[in-house]
């Protein structure tokens, strides 16, 4: 599995056509490890929302995954999961944490490359161990210090970001 920027994806992935212009049979799409729409209000926005504000699409990590939002493509079975998880979250009416994201976000792609799950009881498959460590050296940094991982981002198709104020925070007089 190629982890790449975004940007590079032309160079990382099976291109749709082989030289002949006919249809490449092993396609495959750059796919953003953590969903682009975690981390920006729109798809291809310069900056990232108020918790993560040097995020840039391109630049953000990814992998390349067959083609298609077909569910029997890898590409299909992740974006399948992120949405299910998208809507839960939606339902639960609060920004998720990083840590939160970066989690549901490595199961999609379990679902997308079901070698990488692991059976009860078993390790983790360190291919999803490294793609852990390869969102935070990008991401982390990019973060308050002092919430690293529980940062708040937002959930897709949610309207504009906005922080929720935290909890022990909040003034009750």
């Amino acid at each position: 599995m190629k982890v790449h920027a975004y940007r590079d994806a032309s160079e990382e992935c099976e291109p749709s056509k082989k030289e002949n212009g006919k249809r490449n049979p092993k396609y495959q799409q750059s796919d953003h490890i953590l969903q682009n729409a975690c981390f920006v209000d729109t798809r291809t926005a310069p900056n990232g929302i108020d918790t993560c504000q040097d995020y840039y699409y391109k630049d953000a990590p990814c992998v390349c995954l067959e083609d298609a939002t077909n569910t029997k493509t890898e590409h299909g079975r992740k974006t399948q999961a992120q949405n299910e998880w998208a809507a839960d979250q939606r339902d639960l009416g609060t920004n998720p944490t990083y840590e939160e994201v970066r989690e549901a976000n490595l199961e999609a792609m379990k679902k997308a490359k079901p070698e990488l799950q692991n059976a009860p009881g078993e390790e983790e498959h360190p291919a999803i161990e490294c793609l852990r460590m390869v969102c935070d050296a990008y991401f982390l940094p990019m973060m308050d210090e002092e919430t690293g991982e529980d940062t708040q981002v937002r959930t897709p198709r949610s309207g504009e970001f906005e922080i929720e104020p935290d909890e022990a925070s909040v003034d009750l007089n």
